[in-house]
């Protein structure tokens, strides 16, 4: 019988990972193989054994078996009475069922210089690389949020991703200190005359299980996200890209492994497996998501053919449902030759909702009226000032078609707003505690018109915080 287990510890966690196998060990759960997460034990009768850890430069995940100089290493500790078990990562695991086993490593400073080594290769310099990554990634968040926060804050797997990313380095920069802190400690034991010292596992392992607590999170609020919106069918399969890339670079790893290919022809192999099936996944799937989303808006929308000056043109009539229309505010039209179509994204902290009502058949002379809505939600002011502020700065580059950008307080009032702005010609924009709405449209708008769009729009509360 076997069992796979969740262990999270750090690559100096020797001595705790000595005595908790050898606890396993007292309960009948003997270490068969380790992974990135799991590790398996097979169950014999309980015995007392001694494990213990050692770094071994030459260890690899990759490799096909021992190397001639780690099997002389191995036959060296068999003769001591230490039996290899399996690695993990490039530190390998023995076991003796000796009562007082002579220690592989009896020299501490010897002990701790071959555990920096592997410390400063894992920790200081592939950790390091993937900090700057992250930073490089946090300043294209911050890039696209000072220049389209709409689309940023509204997109929920950016938004986890982002939060994902930042628990990360939180992590990472905390392995980094706390491996910082322990060596020198331990160099510091080590002069004195003493062994190095434990490393606090309790905080260690805290951070590790949060770490894969917000990751859950994370991957359980995109799925939740991707669920609601309308294109699911596409997003889907797109998750699972990456699953399968993964996977199949696993068997693949295992399969050359089994084959005998060197561990860094592994490497290099399965690193190219992984990136060609994600690039040809992901491709497939933007072909399939085009052409898809190309034939839903097809069956969903009605062609529409103009003719202006012997030119004839055809447009797109959509059907969607609006919260508001022209019909909303006391117009009659004809249907028949009008779009309507909405596109509304959010997330937990911000909301865009976009309304279009348009006819096309002004264009043949005929006298039809415009609607064009949007309204933005935001838990704080700082979007919404930067989409007023943009909105202002891009009006008024064009006053040498209208005056530019005004605010009207007698606007304000009438809208029960904050603050309120006109461009002086079709286009208004109305600023609430937390919310944002933009409105265009030729009509004039009477008093009971303005509230029956702050009804249908739930404009209402905004106005009484």
């Amino acid at each position: 019988m076997k069992k796979r287990r969740v262990e999270l510890f750090q690559f100096n966690d020797f001595e705790t990972i000595s005595q908790h196998l050898s606890r396993m060990a007292e309960k009948g759960w003997m270490l068969e193989e380790t992974g990135s997460f799991f590790w398996t034990y097979r169950q014999e009768e309980p015995a007392r054994r001694h494990y213990t850890v050692v770094y071994n430069r030459d260890a690899s995940d990759f490799s096909p078996g021992p190397t001639e100089e780690q099997q002389t290493y191995r036959d060296y500790c068999r003769a001591a009475g230490w039996e290899y078990v399996c690695n993990w990562n490039k530190n390998e695991i023995f076991v003796s069922d000796r009562e007082n086993p002579v220690p592989i490593e009896s020299d501490e400073r010897v002990k701790l210089e071959n555990s920096w080594e592997g410390l400063k290769k894992l920790v200081f310099r592939n950790y390091s690389l993937i900090v700057v990554l992250i930073l490089i990634q946090w300043a294209s968040f911050g890039w696209l949020y000072c220049q389209s926060p709409d689309q940023y804050l509204s997109n929920g797997p950016l938004l986890a991703s982002s939060v994902l990313w930042l628990m990360l380095l939180i992590y990472l920069l905390f392995v980094m200190v706390d491996t910082a802190l322990w060596y020198r400690s331990a160099k510091r034991a080590v002069e004195a005359g003493g062994r190095c010292p434990q490393g606090n596992y309790r905080l260690r392992k805290m951070m590790a299980c949060w770490m894969m607590v917000c990751s859950a999170a994370a991957v359980l609020f995109t799925l939740w996200w991707v669920l609601k919106q309308e294109n699911r069918w596409i997003m889907l399969p797109s998750m699972g890209v990456i699953l399968l890339s993964m996977g199949l670079g696993f068997l693949l790893r295992k399969k050359l492994k089994k084959t005998g290919v060197s561990a860094k022809r592994n490497l290099i192999l399965v690193m190219i497996f992984q990136l060609l099936v994600m690039f040809a996944a992901i491709s497939a799937l933007v072909w399939w998501g085009i052409s898809a989303i190309e034939a839903r808006q097809e069956a969903g929308s009605i062609p529409y053919t103009v003719t202006n000056n012997d030119r004839t043109i055809t447009f797109t009539l959509y059907r969607d449902q609006l919260p508001l229309t022209l019909e909303d505010l006391g117009y009659e039209v004809d249907k028949d030759i009008y779009s309507y179509r909405l596109d509304q994204s959010s997330s937990p902290v911000f909301s865009k909702l976009e309304g279009d009502q348009d006819s096309y058949a002004s264009l043949a002379g005929e006298e039809t009226w415009d609607l064009s809505y949007t309204v933005y939600r935001s838990l704080w002011s700082d979007p919404l000032d930067r989409l007023t502020a943009e909105w202002q700065e891009r009006n008024d580059q064009l006053e040498w078609e209208q005056p530019g950008t005004t605010e009207r307080e007698d606007l304000a009032t009438l809208w029960g707003a904050q603050r309120a702005w006109s461009d002086g010609g079709r286009e208004m924009m109305i600023r609430y505690p937390k919310c944002l709405l933009l409105l265009r449209t030729d009509v004039q708008l009477k008093e009971e018109q303005v509230e029956i769009i702050r009804q249908k729009l739930n404009l209402d509360f905004q106005a009484e915080e």
